[in-house]
Parts: C-alpha cells; structure tokens; sequence
C-alpha cells in the first residue's frame, strides 16, 4: 500500500484529474512498472488515516467508496 500526500492548497479539480488518471491509466502505468498491478479500486480507500483531500473525496465517493 502506499499513500499520496497533497497539500489542501492544491486545487481540488487537479487532484481529481490526478486520481483518476491512476485509475483510467492503470495499464499504461502497468507497463511501465509491475507494481502498477497493484492499483486497485476495490482497495483505494483501505487503512488510510490522514484526512481525504476534497479531490480525492469527490472520486472516491462518485465511485461508491466513501
């Protein structure tokens, strides 16, 4: 697992582009390194215990996961 740490100063709509690019971009991130592999929607969310930057937040949640 690994955790992604944004400043609150950096706008909500390019952390959510960042976010989703993860995901809309997992084979391509996957042929550039095997642990792309490890990029999992169903598990996204699991264990993390800083506060949720509203980007993220918000495509978590349009994905039903917070």
């Amino acid at each position: 697992m690994a955790t992604i740490v944004a400043s609150d100063k950096v706008s909500e709509d390019v952390i959510y582009a960042f976010v989703k690019g993860l995901f809309d971009y997992k084979d391509d991130i996957t042929a550039g390194h095997v642990k792309g592999n490890e990029l999992d929607l169903n598990t996204a969310v699991s264990g993390v215990s800083i506060p949720w930057h509203a980007g993220a937040a918000k495509f978590y949640s349009e994905n039903g996961l917070m």
